[in-house]
């Protein structure tokens, strides 16, 4: 169950709720994941040889050489990368054979003696451009080479089931207060829950803070197999939003290159809507030619204006991270905001409501439905319901499945 805490609320949950020594560590991942910095930069290829750019940043450690991340570049030539304070090599390729892996035959560009480019906490730095003309003419032995690849990279596409104890509320509970031990022990990821399928449609569950893919176990249950695949994207919940969206464009990216999937649905419920939202944006502004096949959006019951009890978060002691995102005046919201939907995708907005309040109980009306983004919907739907109400009550399951298979309005 996604559960936003209202101030007050927050505060008596970790005062009373957090022993010292968890508090003290909740403070501390707050704060590590808040000491990040990013490299960006651009990459041209004028080697003649033609499939996607990958982009990988390194560190050296001990004489050898680590792989800590790798992305494809954008179509532009653009890359970012949002990584801990540290110094680091980069490095890419032309992935020819569309293998996501460096192979000998490949153009690429890297220099392992060259000087690091040094990240530093909050900060961004723009590395020399990469100008990919042939083969690299400096590669370290392949005994020099590690990679380090996170659970939840590892995870892209890995088919798992509902009855994984990975799915339970202690772990979505982690996820938020200690995003960082999450990351360690459970790493999430974007997975599938049957073996992919070209003849039927991806769509695409994110699920709102607190809370886990479990959330959307009844809706999925509705559709038509047959036609839709339901994939489920399972993330920290106390991490930024930015790097959230950043790892599922990256997902996505990764799997529309494998698959060469041509449309996809996304829907999204609290929270989930802000991650979805920068996620297509982002998809949009990286990779336009693959975003124009996100048919449908959808979100319910989603804070897309904040939560305006987080506005004076700064007066509370212990402050997760992603708290700084939802507060009203946040500039992650404004970002987001700053951005329209384009047409080539339909979007439809659910939103709740108890009678004789102003708010689902948990996320304020006025906040779920933000002008700006009103006038994107092609239809908005209202329940009399409470928060997580869409997703467990039959008779709105039956209008969100179909608006997820069938599309509706205008």
């Amino acid at each position: 169950m996604n559960r936003l805490f209202p101030l007050l609320f927050v505060a008596t949950i970790f005062m009373g709720g957090l022993t010292g020594c968890s508090f003290l560590e909740s403070k501390d991942q707050a704060a590590t994941v808040e000491s990040v910095g990013e490299i960006k930069g651009q990459v041209t290829n004028t080697g003649g040889q033609h499939g996607p750019i990958i982009v990988v940043a390194m560190q050296k450690e001990k004489g050898a050489v680590v792989k800590i991340n790798k992305q494809i570049a954008n179509e532009d030539g653009s890359y970012k990368f949002v990584l801990l304070p540290g110094n680091y090599l980069m490095a890419a390729y032309v992935d020819k054979n569309n293998n996501n892996r460096y192979d000998a035959d490949e153009h690429g560009k890297s220099d392992f003696n060259a000087p690091t480019v040094k990240v530093i906490s909050k900060k961004s730095v723009t590395f020399t451009p990469i100008v990919i003309s042939g083969f690299p003419k400096a590669l370290p032995a392949k005994s020099q080479v590690t990679a380090i690849q996170s659970k939840a990279m590892k995870n892209i596409g890995k088919v798992v089931k509902f009855d994984d104890p990975m799915f339970n509320q202690d772990n979505y509970s982690e996820g938020m207060w200690r995003p960082l031990d999450f990351l360690e022990k459970t790493g999430g990821g974007l997975f599938f829950l049957e073996p992919y399928s070209k003849s039927k449609t991806p769509v695409l569950f994110v699920h709102g803070i607190n809370g886990g893919p479990t959330d959307f176990e009844k809706l999925i249950a509705s559709l038509d197999r047959k036609k839709y695949q339901p994939w489920i994207i399972y993330y920290s919940t106390g991490l930024r939003l930015d790097m959230v969206s950043d790892y599922l464009t990256k997902a996505m990216s990764d799997l529309q290159n494998k698959y060469h999937f041509k449309e996809f649905i996304v829907v999204a419920h609290s929270m989930g809507g802000l991650v979805s939202r920068s996620f297509v944006k982002k998809y949009y502004e990286r990779h336009p030619k693959k975003a124009k096949g996100i048919k449908r959006f959808i979100t319910v019951n989603s804070p897309l204006g904040g939560i305006g009890a987080l506005s004076s978060i700064k007066s509370i002691p212990l402050i997760i991270a992603v708290w700084l995102d939802l507060a009203p005046d946040s500039q992650f919201l404004k970002g987001i905001h700053s951005w329209q939907l384009p047409k080539t995708t339909k979007y439809y907005m659910f939103f709740s409501y108890l009678e004789g309040e102003d708010s689902d109980g948990v996320v304020a009306i006025h906040s779920q439905l933000p002008y700006n983004v009103q006038k994107e919907a092609v239809r908005l739907y209202g329940f009399n319901t409470n928060h997580v109400g869409p997703l467990k009550e039959d008779k709105f399951i039956k209008i969100i499945k179909k608006t997820i298979q069938q599309g509706n309005g205008r």
